[in-house]
Protein backbone atom coordinates (compact mmCIF):
# COMPACT_ATOMS: atom_id res chain seq x y z
CA UNK A 1 0.00 0.00 0.00
CA UNK A 2 1.68 3.45 -1.08
CA UNK A 3 0.58 5.22 1.99
CA UNK A 4 3.10 8.12 1.96
CA UNK A 5 2.24 9.25 -1.20
CA UNK A 6 -1.91 8.85 -0.74
CA UNK A 7 -0.98 11.19 2.54
CA UNK A 8 1.05 13.69 1.92
CA UNK A 9 4.91 14.70 1.82
CA UNK A 10 4.37 15.66 5.52
CA UNK A 11 2.82 12.47 6.91
CA UNK A 12 5.18 9.84 8.61
CA UNK A 13 4.23 6.72 7.29
CA UNK A 14 5.67 3.26 8.84
CA UNK A 15 4.86 -0.57 7.88
CA UNK A 16 4.47 -2.09 11.18
CA UNK A 17 4.48 -6.28 11.62
CA UNK A 18 2.71 -8.74 13.79
CA UNK A 19 -1.07 -8.26 14.41
CA UNK A 20 -2.94 -6.00 16.54
CA UNK A 21 -4.30 -8.97 18.35
CA UNK A 22 -1.70 -8.37 21.12
CA UNK A 23 -2.53 -5.07 22.22
CA UNK A 24 -5.47 -3.59 24.93
CA UNK A 25 -8.50 -2.96 23.06
CA UNK A 26 -10.08 0.10 24.42
CA UNK A 27 -13.21 0.99 22.13
CA UNK A 28 -14.58 -0.01 19.11
CA UNK A 29 -16.79 1.57 16.52
CA UNK A 30 -18.55 0.84 13.21
CA UNK A 31 -15.45 1.62 11.13
CA UNK A 32 -12.06 1.36 13.55
CA UNK A 33 -11.01 -0.01 17.34
CA UNK A 34 -8.62 1.88 19.26
CA UNK A 35 -6.16 0.16 20.55
CA UNK A 36 -3.82 1.30 23.84
CA UNK A 37 -0.09 1.80 21.91
CA UNK A 38 2.56 2.28 24.69
CA UNK A 39 1.47 4.33 27.65
CA UNK A 40 1.14 7.48 26.31
CA UNK A 41 -0.57 7.20 22.71
CA UNK A 42 -3.71 5.05 20.97
CA UNK A 43 -3.65 3.04 17.63
CA UNK A 44 -6.98 3.99 15.53
CA UNK A 45 -7.15 1.15 13.20
CA UNK A 46 -9.46 1.06 10.65
CA UNK A 47 -11.74 -1.47 9.52
CA UNK A 48 -10.63 -3.85 6.42
CA UNK A 49 -10.98 -2.22 3.09
CA UNK A 50 -11.58 1.34 4.86
CA UNK A 51 -10.87 3.94 2.13
CA UNK A 52 -7.29 5.08 2.06
CA UNK A 53 -8.08 8.59 1.03
CA UNK A 54 -10.76 9.10 4.18
CA UNK A 55 -8.14 8.24 7.11
CA UNK A 56 -5.77 10.57 5.15
CA UNK A 57 -8.58 13.29 5.40
CA UNK A 58 -9.24 12.60 8.99
CA UNK A 59 -5.16 12.56 10.03
CA UNK A 60 -5.36 15.93 7.69
CA UNK A 61 -8.30 17.34 9.36
CA UNK A 62 -7.13 16.33 13.13
CA UNK A 63 -3.81 18.26 12.26
CA UNK A 64 -5.74 21.68 11.20
CA UNK A 65 -8.09 21.60 14.17
CA UNK A 66 -4.52 20.49 16.45
CA UNK A 67 -3.10 23.76 14.56
CA UNK A 68 -6.14 25.91 14.90
CA UNK A 69 -5.68 25.68 18.50
CA UNK A 70 -8.80 23.45 19.12
CA UNK A 71 -8.09 20.91 21.85
CA UNK A 72 -7.63 17.59 19.77
CA UNK A 73 -4.95 14.86 20.44
CA UNK A 74 -1.63 15.45 18.12
CA UNK A 75 -0.94 12.44 15.96
CA UNK A 76 2.22 10.45 15.56
CA UNK A 77 1.79 9.31 12.17
CA UNK A 78 -0.39 7.30 10.10
CA UNK A 79 0.98 3.18 9.97
CA UNK A 80 -0.21 0.64 8.03
CA UNK A 81 -0.75 -2.96 9.70
CA UNK A 82 -1.46 -6.70 8.34
CA UNK A 83 -3.18 -5.00 5.59
CA UNK A 84 -5.09 -2.11 7.62
CA UNK A 85 -4.51 1.20 8.27
CA UNK A 86 -4.56 3.38 11.18
CA UNK A 87 -3.53 6.34 12.79
CA UNK A 88 -1.65 6.77 16.30
CA UNK A 89 -2.47 9.66 18.62
CA UNK A 90 -1.57 10.94 21.59
CA UNK A 91 -3.53 8.97 24.36
CA UNK A 92 -6.31 11.10 25.99
CA UNK A 93 -7.74 9.65 29.41
CA UNK A 94 -10.86 10.30 30.90
CA UNK A 95 -15.04 9.67 29.97
CA UNK A 96 -16.98 10.93 27.25
CA UNK A 97 -19.71 13.10 27.68
CA UNK A 98 -21.73 10.29 26.75
CA UNK A 99 -20.36 8.19 29.28
CA UNK A 100 -20.85 11.33 31.90
CA UNK A 101 -24.66 11.88 31.32
CA UNK A 102 -25.39 8.25 31.96
CA UNK A 103 -24.05 8.81 35.62
CA UNK A 104 -26.37 8.62 38.60
CA UNK A 105 -26.32 12.24 39.77
CA UNK A 106 -24.78 14.07 36.96
CA UNK A 107 -25.65 17.33 36.42
CA UNK A 108 -26.91 17.01 32.94
CA UNK A 109 -28.04 20.54 32.60
CA UNK A 110 -24.39 21.60 33.30
CA UNK A 111 -23.35 19.60 30.82
CA UNK A 112 -25.94 20.11 28.34
CA UNK A 113 -25.14 23.86 28.42
CA UNK A 114 -21.15 23.15 28.42
CA UNK A 115 -21.53 20.97 25.61
CA UNK A 116 -22.78 23.60 23.52
CA UNK A 117 -19.91 26.12 24.69
CA UNK A 118 -17.78 23.79 23.55
CA UNK A 119 -18.99 23.79 20.04
CA UNK A 120 -18.98 27.14 19.91
CA UNK A 121 -15.18 27.42 20.56
CA UNK A 122 -15.25 25.62 17.16
CA UNK A 123 -17.17 28.05 15.63
CA UNK A 124 -15.50 30.80 16.26
CA UNK A 125 -12.28 29.84 14.48
CA UNK A 126 -12.69 30.26 10.30
CA UNK A 127 -10.06 28.15 7.53
CA UNK A 128 -11.04 28.44 4.32
CA UNK A 129 -9.10 25.15 3.06
CA UNK A 130 -11.64 23.21 4.53
CA UNK A 131 -14.73 21.77 2.29
CA UNK A 132 -17.73 23.22 2.16
CA UNK A 133 -19.61 21.52 4.62
CA UNK A 134 -23.31 22.50 2.31
CA UNK A 135 -21.36 20.29 -0.74
CA UNK A 136 -20.91 17.69 1.33
CA UNK A 137 -24.09 17.37 2.88
CA UNK A 138 -25.31 17.77 -0.29
CA UNK A 139 -23.64 14.69 -1.93
CA UNK A 140 -24.38 12.47 0.98
CA UNK A 141 -28.31 13.29 0.18
CA UNK A 142 -27.60 12.62 -3.47
CA UNK A 143 -26.17 9.15 -2.91
CA UNK A 144 -28.72 8.05 -0.26
CA UNK A 145 -31.76 6.14 -1.12
CA UNK A 146 -35.35 5.27 0.09
CA UNK A 147 -36.26 9.00 -0.04
CA UNK A 148 -38.54 10.41 -3.32
CA UNK A 149 -35.76 12.28 -5.70
CA UNK A 150 -38.45 15.63 -5.27
CA UNK A 151 -37.63 15.89 -1.95
CA UNK A 152 -33.87 15.07 -2.26
CA UNK A 153 -34.19 17.48 -5.23
CA UNK A 154 -35.51 20.32 -2.78
CA UNK A 155 -33.08 19.23 0.16
CA UNK A 156 -29.76 19.79 -2.05
CA UNK A 157 -30.92 22.77 -3.69
CA UNK A 158 -31.51 24.68 -0.36
CA UNK A 159 -28.00 23.70 0.62
CA UNK A 160 -26.25 24.76 -2.64
CA UNK A 161 -28.27 28.15 -2.84
CA UNK A 162 -26.49 28.89 0.75
CA UNK A 163 -23.40 31.74 0.88
CA UNK A 164 -20.12 29.72 1.84
CA UNK A 165 -18.63 30.13 4.84
CA UNK A 166 -14.88 29.78 6.31
CA UNK A 167 -16.60 28.92 10.01
CA UNK A 168 -14.79 25.91 11.21
CA UNK A 169 -17.70 22.90 11.52
CA UNK A 170 -17.32 19.41 13.27
CA UNK A 171 -19.87 17.82 11.03
CA UNK A 172 -20.47 15.00 13.75
CA UNK A 173 -20.44 16.93 17.04
CA UNK A 174 -21.84 14.40 19.43
CA UNK A 175 -21.81 13.32 22.74
CA UNK A 176 -19.19 10.27 22.02
CA UNK A 177 -16.80 12.78 20.29
CA UNK A 178 -16.13 14.73 23.64
CA UNK A 179 -13.65 13.44 26.12
CA UNK A 180 -13.63 15.14 29.56
CA UNK A 181 -10.14 14.97 30.22
CA UNK A 182 -8.55 16.43 33.45
CA UNK A 183 -7.25 19.11 31.73
CA UNK A 184 -10.79 20.04 30.04
CA UNK A 185 -12.74 18.86 27.36
CA UNK A 186 -11.03 17.08 24.23
CA UNK A 187 -12.95 16.59 20.86
CA UNK A 188 -11.93 14.11 18.40
CA UNK A 189 -12.96 12.11 15.05
CA UNK A 190 -12.40 14.90 12.39
CA UNK A 191 -13.01 13.00 9.16
CA UNK A 192 -16.29 15.01 8.45
CA UNK A 193 -14.61 18.75 9.40
CA UNK A 194 -15.65 21.80 7.02
CA UNK A 195 -16.38 25.18 6.79
CA UNK A 196 -20.15 26.08 6.63
CA UNK A 197 -22.78 27.79 8.64
CA UNK A 198 -22.53 27.40 11.92
CA UNK A 199 -26.56 26.93 12.32
CA UNK A 200 -25.93 24.10 10.36
CA UNK A 201 -23.83 22.16 12.62
CA UNK A 202 -26.01 23.11 15.41
CA UNK A 203 -29.20 21.18 13.51
CA UNK A 204 -27.12 18.41 13.05
CA UNK A 205 -26.13 17.78 16.74
CA UNK A 206 -29.76 18.59 17.64
CA UNK A 207 -31.82 16.27 15.02
CA UNK A 208 -28.71 13.43 16.93
CA UNK A 209 -29.61 14.48 20.15
CA UNK A 210 -33.67 14.17 19.76
CA UNK A 211 -33.25 11.22 17.50
CA UNK A 212 -29.71 9.31 17.22
CA UNK A 213 -28.19 6.63 18.27
CA UNK A 214 -27.85 5.58 22.37
CA UNK A 215 -31.27 5.08 23.07
CA UNK A 216 -30.38 2.74 26.30
CA UNK A 217 -30.32 6.45 27.48
CA UNK A 218 -33.59 6.50 29.26
CA UNK A 219 -35.94 9.11 27.80
CA UNK A 220 -36.01 11.48 30.73
CA UNK A 221 -31.78 11.70 30.79
CA UNK A 222 -31.96 12.15 26.96
CA UNK A 223 -34.60 14.91 27.44
CA UNK A 224 -32.59 17.04 30.69
CA UNK A 225 -29.49 17.30 28.50
CA UNK A 226 -31.13 18.29 25.27
CA UNK A 227 -33.39 20.64 26.77
CA UNK A 228 -30.00 22.56 28.61
CA UNK A 229 -28.63 22.07 25.26
CA UNK A 230 -31.25 23.76 23.43
CA UNK A 231 -31.37 26.37 26.50
CA UNK A 232 -28.02 27.48 25.71
CA UNK A 233 -28.66 27.68 21.74
CA UNK A 234 -31.81 30.37 22.50
CA UNK A 235 -29.41 32.32 24.43
CA UNK A 236 -26.80 32.56 21.56
CA UNK A 237 -28.61 32.25 18.77
CA UNK A 238 -31.46 34.41 20.61
CA UNK A 239 -33.34 36.72 17.06
CA UNK A 240 -31.53 34.77 14.82
CA UNK A 241 -33.54 30.89 15.97
CA UNK A 242 -35.20 31.15 12.00
CA UNK A 243 -31.70 30.57 10.94
CA UNK A 244 -31.11 27.08 12.45
CA UNK A 245 -35.41 25.77 11.49
CA UNK A 246 -34.24 26.73 7.78
CA UNK A 247 -31.69 24.09 7.87
CA UNK A 248 -34.24 21.51 9.54
CA UNK A 249 -35.50 19.92 6.38
CA UNK A 250 -32.04 19.25 4.57
CA UNK A 251 -30.84 17.81 7.26
CA UNK A 252 -33.30 15.43 8.51
CA UNK A 253 -33.41 14.09 4.45
CA UNK A 254 -29.41 13.94 4.51
CA UNK A 255 -29.20 12.25 7.92
CA UNK A 256 -31.02 8.72 6.96
CA UNK A 257 -28.42 7.94 4.91
CA UNK A 258 -25.89 8.11 7.57
CA UNK A 259 -25.00 3.96 7.23
CA UNK A 260 -25.26 3.94 11.46
CA UNK A 261 -28.63 5.55 11.34
CA UNK A 262 -31.11 2.88 12.93
CA UNK A 263 -34.73 1.98 11.83
CA UNK A 264 -36.08 3.48 14.64
CA UNK A 265 -34.29 6.69 14.01
CA UNK A 266 -35.42 7.17 10.06
CA UNK A 267 -38.99 6.48 11.18
CA UNK A 268 -38.57 9.37 13.53
CA UNK A 269 -37.14 11.30 10.73
CA UNK A 270 -39.23 10.54 8.21
CA UNK A 271 -41.97 11.47 10.39
CA UNK A 272 -40.52 14.74 10.49
CA UNK A 273 -39.90 15.42 7.51
CA UNK A 274 -43.41 14.64 6.44
CA UNK A 275 -45.00 16.73 8.98
CA UNK A 276 -42.98 19.88 7.18
CA UNK A 277 -44.33 22.44 9.74
CA UNK A 278 -43.44 21.06 12.78
CA UNK A 279 -40.50 22.23 14.37
CA UNK A 280 -37.63 20.30 17.11
CA UNK A 281 -36.65 24.12 18.24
Amino acid sequence: MGGAEVIDSHTLWRKLHGAPGGLTKLAAGRTSEVYAWGDDHVLKLFQPGFPLAYIALELKNARSAHALGLPTPCDAGYFEWCQRSGIVFKRVDGPTVYELIQKVGADRAALGRNFFNIQLSIHRCNFSELLPLQAKLAERIRLGKGLPQTLRAEAIDKLLRAPLSDTVCHGDFHPMNVIIAASGPVLIDWIDMSRGNPAIDVMQTLLYLRFGRGREINQATRAEFLNAYLERVREVWCGRMDQLQHWQLPLAVARPSISSVIEDERSDLMGLIESRHSCIL
